[in-house]
C-alpha cells in the first residue's frame, strides 16, 4: 500500500506513517489528506476532487477491486457534519453494541459517570472481592476504545485500568457505572469548529487526589481555543508532588512533550502556527516559574526532566497564558464533579455548544 500511494505521487508524513498527502501541481494551496486504517482509507479535500479521483484509480490499478462510499463512519468514529461548518464525531454504534454485549441494557440510565468515592479504594466486604482478571480487562480495554470521542471519561477509565492487575468487585461496578454513563448519553461527542489552524494547549491538575498521595494530571490539545481535543491526557501523576504549584507544573511541562509531534504533522501537511503554541493554565505560581529566569529555592525539589518547559518558554516555543479555573477546559477530567458541574465542564471541552 505504502509503494503504491508514494510511486503515485503521495507522500508519506514522517511524524505519522499512516498519514499520506498530495498537492495540486498546479495550485499547491488544494491538497488531498488520506489517513489509513488497515485496508481502510478516508481522503479529505480542500476544493479538490481529481486528486481524489487519482487515488481511487492508482487503488484499482494495484487491487483491482476498490469499494468507495460517501460513508461517514471511519475506524470506529461516527462524523456529522452541520451547516454552520462544525464537525460531531460519536461513536454511539459501537458504545450501545458493547452495552448490550456486557449486558446493561435494563439498567437505569445515569447522567454522571462517576460518584464522589470514585478513586477511593472498596472498603465493603462486597465489593473487595477478587473479579475474573479476563472479564475486568475486556471491560476496560473496552471502554479504552470510547476515548476516541469522549475525553470527558478518561481519568475515570485511566483510574479503571490502573487496577487491572488486581480488580475487586468494587472496580468492576464503577466500571460498570462509566458504561451505563456512556451508554444513556448518545449523541455526545467531540464537535470541531475553529477558524485558525493554531495549536492551543490546556494543561491543569488536582492536587494530592489520590490515596498514594499522587496528583492528577491533565491536558487537552486542540486546534483552535474553543474546539474540541483532538488529544487528551489524564493521569495520576508518578512522582508525588508536594504543593498545587508543582503538580500544575508537573502537567504543563508533560503537555510539550505531545505538542512537538503535533507541530511536526502539522507542518508536513502545510499548517504553520501564526506564533508560538498557547499553553493555558490556571496556576499564576506555576506560571512565574515557568518564565522565572532561574528555577527558585522552594522549586529545586522538582527534577529536572520536567524543566523542559522552561526551555519551551525561553525559546518561544510556547506563550503561556493565564486563565480562571472556571474557563480551565480540562478541569473536568483531574476530579470528580457534580451533576450540574460535570455537564457545564463536559460542554466546554467537549465544544458541545458549537454545532447548536
Amino acid at each position: 500500500m505504502k509503494e503504491t500511494l508514494i510511486s503515485n505521487g503521495f507522500i508519506q508524513c514522517q511524524s505519522s506513517p499512516s498519514t499520506y498527502f498530495i498537492r495540486d501541481l498546479v495550485d499547491s494551496q488544494k491538497m488531498l489528506a488520506v489517513s489509513t486504517c488497515v485496508d481502510d482509507f478516508r481522503a479529505i479535500d480542500n476544493q479538490a476532487p481529481h486528486l481524489a479521483e487519482k487515488l481511487k484509480n492508482c487503488l484499482v490499478v494495484h487491487y483491482h477491486e476498490v469499494t468507495t462510499s460517501a460513508t461517514k463512519t471511519f475506524a470506529g468514529i461516527e462524523y456529522t457534519l452541520y451547516p454552520n461548518g462544525s464537525v460531531l464525531t460519536t461513536q454511539d454504534r459501537y458504545i450501545r453494541r458493547l452495552g448490550d454485549k456486557v449486558g446493561i441494557a435494563h439498567m437505569p440510565p445515569v447522567s454522571n459517570p462517576a460518584l464522589k468515592d470514585f478513586f477511593e479504594s472498596s472498603v465493603l466486604p462486597a465489593d473487595i472481592i477478587p473479579v475474573d482478571l479476563m472479564v475486568y480487562q475486556s471491560l476496560t480495554g473496552s471502554l479504552v476504545q470510547t476515548l476516541k470521542c469522549r475525553d470527558e471519561v478518561r481519568h475515570l477509565i485511566s483510574h479503571l485500568c490502573s487496577k487491572n492487575s488486581t480488580p475487586t468487585e468494587g472496580d468492576y461496578r464503577k466500571a460498570l457505572h462509566v458504561l451505563r454513563y456512556l451508554y444513556s448519553t448518545p449523541g455526545i461527542g467531540r464537535v470541531f469548529k475553529s477558524n485558525n489552524t493554531d495549536i492551543v494547549i490546556y494543561a491543569d491538575a488536582a492536587f494530592a487526589i489520590h490515596e498514594d498521595g499522587t496528583s492528577a494530571g491533565a491536558y487537552i490539545i486542540s486546534i483552535g481555543r474553543h474546539s474540541a481535543p483532538f488529544v487528551s491526557y489524564a493521569k495520576s501523576q508518578t512522582d508525588v508532588a508536594p504543593c498545587p504549584m508543582t503538580a500544575e507544573y508537573y502537567s504543563a511541562s508533560k503537555s510539550l512533550q505531545q505538542m512537538e509531534h503535533y507541530l511536526q504533522l502539522g507542518q508536513e501537511l502545510g499548517f504553520h502556527q501564526s506564533g508560538p503554541v498557547k499553553l493555558i493554565l490556571d496556576s499564576q505560581t506555576a506560571i512565574n516559574l515557568i518564565k522565572a529566569p532561574e528555577v527558585t529555592k522552594k522549586a529545586r525539589h522538582i527534577k529536572a526532566k520536567h524543566h523542559y518547559i522552561r526551555q519551551a518558554n525561553q525559546r518561544n516555543v510556547i506563550e503561556i497564558e493565564h486563565t480562571k479555573t472556571q474557563f480551565m477546559r480540562c478541569d473536568n477530567i483531574t476530579k470528580i464533579f457534580s451533576n450540574t458541574a460535570f455537564i457545564r465542564g463536559r460542554d466546554g471541552l467537549l465544544n458541545s455548544k458549537a454545532n447548536s
